[in-house]
């Protein structure tokens, strides 16, 4: 990579968003040591409102509820039913936050049904099952991010 394409990312902005976390996840240091400008741990919707994110991730895989019981359960690699109306209600809220140019990175074990609908087509939606999807998913995040924001400059919606 050139230095002029690693200068997006270090000039990037990044929260992670872990309902009502209580401390980062190790999927947190490696996106945080990756090099973006800034990296946020946010547990809270509000901590994402006040933010001017470039990519905010949605993690769902580490989410859990006391006493400390996964959120998200599959059933032969789909969310199920219950789960799949958590992380849906989660994702409708961030959308609900989240600008058009910010890119949502939905990490979570599974496959989340929501995010084939067809309204997704045009969003900057994304998700990730891995440790290593998730990482390669918010840096291609801030390049479209960065990209939209330049093309939205050049030429401005009717």
């Amino acid at each position: 990579m050139g230095a002029r394409t690693e200068r997006v990312v270090s000039q990037s902005l990044v929260n992670y968003y872990l309902p009502k976390g209580t401390r980062e996840p190790r999927e947190f240091f490696l996106v945080k040591n990756r090099g973006f400008r800034q990296v946020l741990f946010c547990s809270r919707l509000e901590e994402i409102r006040r933010s001017s994110a470039d990519v905010v991730i949605f993690d769902a895989k580490n989410w859990t509820d006391p006493p400390n019981q996964p959120v998200v359960h599959t059933d032969k690699g789909w969310l199920t039913p219950e789960s799949e109306e958590r992380v849906k209600a989660e994702i409708s809220q961030l959308e609900a936050i989240l600008s058009d140019q910010t890119v949502l990175v939905v990490y979570v074990r599974g496959t989340v049904a929501y995010l084939n609908e067809p309204r997704f087509a045009e969003k900057f939606v994304l998700p990730a099952n891995n440790q290593v999807t998730l990482l390669g998913h918010v840096v291609n995040g801030v390049y479209v991010a960065y990209g939209d924001r330049r093309a939205t400059q050049s030429h401005p919606p009717d």
